[in-house]
């Protein structure tokens, strides 16, 4: 399995907002809908190809939208999705750290399963990928 990681970011929000918001998406409707004005251009390009549902988001692409589920989660400290119906099994694993009460430090580590002879065609871009989701992470109204 191939893991591609983000930077670690910082996350202006306290790490038992950021999980509860990691681990129940549909929270970032309410939120997205009154700030999304305040967020930059990049992030609001990016939202566009998102949606957020109960316990799930779904992310338009390329190849169809992929859904991808809360399949763990270690309350105040880990949240993983794990993608339902693609054609490679892949995890998105997000590590959060409480930094006081108003900060939290993040890391999005995209695993996947993917032919070694593939990695050099779609590495770049995974890890690529990996680092926006990072940025992401951090711009997001919590």
């Amino acid at each position: 399995m191939e893991t591609y990681k983000s930077d670690i970011v910082t996350i202006n929000a306290g790490v038992e907002r950021v999980f509860d918001r990691l681990t129940h998406p549909s929270k970032f409707n309410e939120v997205i809908g009154v700030n999304v004005e305040q967020l930059p251009q990049e992030v609001r390009d990016n939202l566009k190809s998102v949606r957020f549902e109960d316990n799930s988001m779904v992310i338009d692409s390329p190849m169809g939208p992929i859904k991808l589920g809360v399949v763990e989660a270690v309350e105040n400290a880990k949240v993983v999705y794990g993608a339902q119906r693609t054609p490679v099994p892949f995890r998105l694993e997000i590590n959060l750290t409480a930094e006081g009460d108003t900060a939290t430090q993040a890391q999005a580590l995209i695993q996947l399963d993917i032919p070694k002879m593939l990695v050099p065609m779609v590495g770049g871009k995974l890890k690529e990928g990996a680092k926006k989701l990072g940025e992401v992470l951090a711009r997001l109204p919590y």
